[in-house]
């Protein structure tokens, strides 16, 4: 199993850094979309974070990101379960 892991890895490596790059991008990208739209007097968890971290907070607002990617899992498992739980979807079957 470690040699496996190990290949694997060796053979990602070189692929991780520009893979983390289009993320780091793409979600900011996402969060300048959401700072830019969002309404006076209400605030999104990514901005709020984004201002933790501006500010030195980084603690408060790994914590805020963290809540709100888990309750989004969260929330969309349960959607899936509940769609999957239909007659009839989701079967695969023609």
């Amino acid at each position: 199993m470690q040699i496996a892991l190990r290949i694997h890895l060796l053979l990602a490596w070189p692929l991780l850094l520009p893979g983390a790059t289009v993320v780091v991008t793409f979600s900011m990208r996402e969060l300048a979309a959401s700072i830019l739209l969002q309404p006076p007097g209400m605030q999104d968890i990514s901005p709020y974070g984004f201002e933790q971290f501006e500010q030195g907070n980084a603690n408060t607002g790994t914590a805020m990101v963290v809540a709100g990617v888990l309750s989004t899992a969260l929330l969309l498992g349960a959607a899936r379960a509940i769609f999957l739980k239909k007659p009839g979807v989701g079967s695969g079957g023609m």
